[in-house]
């Protein structure tokens, strides 16, 4: 007789170890299995006899070894939900250094909506920060001395961007405006997010952020200084996370980026000159004078493209070259 499927051979076992040593009700057995009384009597024969010893051990083998595939996936399980505890605990801290999140503004202050009567020819600039990968170590020798980058680097390139930003608004341009637009488009630490540079990085991603924010603090001030208003949409990059790989819930609040934009939102709260605009959506959508901007950095509903700053007239520009592609295509 060969032997019944494994579920059948595991309830007959069941059975046998439910009677303790006793008589089994055969009958009732055969009617919940669906079999007929005698091909029941003859099976557990057979497997009293040990005829199918050698399926049993496969059986058992096959338990092990989903036995172990569970034990594996359960502390798989376990380590993220410990993640998740210490995310929530960091997130938690963070609050309380900082004395809660800082209140965002909603929308774009009004100067940015209207132009100015008393301005001939309203601008307004439009500048984007990002990508300082503070921390970072680039050498001179490896590079066969086409490029270098650390942390001294970093400031004096900081200088020449707010320096030479203000000069061509000011001595290149009408001079006067109603305000300044600085985004802040993240990837402002090296983070360590890859093997080579967690090894050659010479900060860590506490200290990058710290060093960004008091350079952030100096940059801000002096647009403010200059400009007299300035209106500072914040987005978070790759480099500043704390996870793995990129997550999509949460995004934001696993990123050293957002912390820099708070410090940087809790030390100028009293300045009303800056407002900034952080939104947990990562993505900052704002008009100037009608013309609406979208800044973000992840698209990952996009075919994961790195947009980091798109306005109505890039999206026409888009959809144009799309256009005239697929055109190509249907004539090739």
């Amino acid at each position: 007789m060969p032997p019944p499927s494994q579920a059948h051979i595991l309830a007959l076992k069941k059975a046998i170890q439910d009677a303790k040593g006793g008589p089994i009700n055969v009958s009732k057995l055969a009617r919940e299995l669906g079999i007929p009384r005698p091909t029941l009597q003859n099976q557990l024969a057979a497997l009293q006899e040990g005829r199918w010893e050698e399926t049993i051990e496969k059986i058992n083998d096959k338990a092990k070894e989903e036995l172990a595939s569970l034990r594996i996936e359960l502390a798989s399980v376990k380590r993220e939900r410990d993640d998740y505890r210490r995310a929530a605990i960091d997130f938690e801290a963070i609050q309380s250094i900082l004395g809660g999140m800082v209140e965002q503004e909603p929308a774009p202050p009004d100067w940015l909506l209207r132009p100015s009567k008393s301005l001939k020819s309203p601008e307004v600039p439009v500048t984007f920060w990002s990508d300082w990968h503070a921390g970072e170590v680039v050498s001179r020798a490896e590079t066969n001395g086409i490029n270098e980058f650390n942390s001294k680097i970093l400031e004096q390139r900081v200088r020449r961007l707010v320096e030479t930003t203000i000069d061509l608004c000011v001595n290149h341009g009408p001079g006067k405006y109603p305000g300044v637009v600085v985004n802040l488009g993240g990837d402002f630490i090296s983070g360590g997010i890859h093997p080579e540079l967690a090894k050659t990085d010479d900060a860590t991603s506490i200290q990058s952020a710290l060093h960004v924010r008091d350079l952030l603090i100096w940059a801000l001030g002096q647009m403010a200084d200059a400009f007299g208003r300035v209106f500072i949409p914040c987005v978070a990059g790759n480099h500043g996370r704390n996870t793995h790989k990129p997550e999509y819930k949460k995004t934001v609040y696993q990123n050293f980026d957002w912390l820099i934009y708070q410090m940087l939102a809790k030390h100028f709260q009293g300045d009303k000159r800056l407002v900034f605009y952080i939104p947990a959506s990562n993505e900052a959508h704002y008009q100037v004078y009608g013309v609406k901007y979208h800044a973000r950095r992840y698209a990952w509903r996009q075919r994961r493209r790195w947009d980091h700053f798109i306005n109505r007239a890039d999206h026409k520009r888009i959809n144009e070259n799309r256009k005239a592609s697929s055109s190509v295509q249907k004539r090739l």
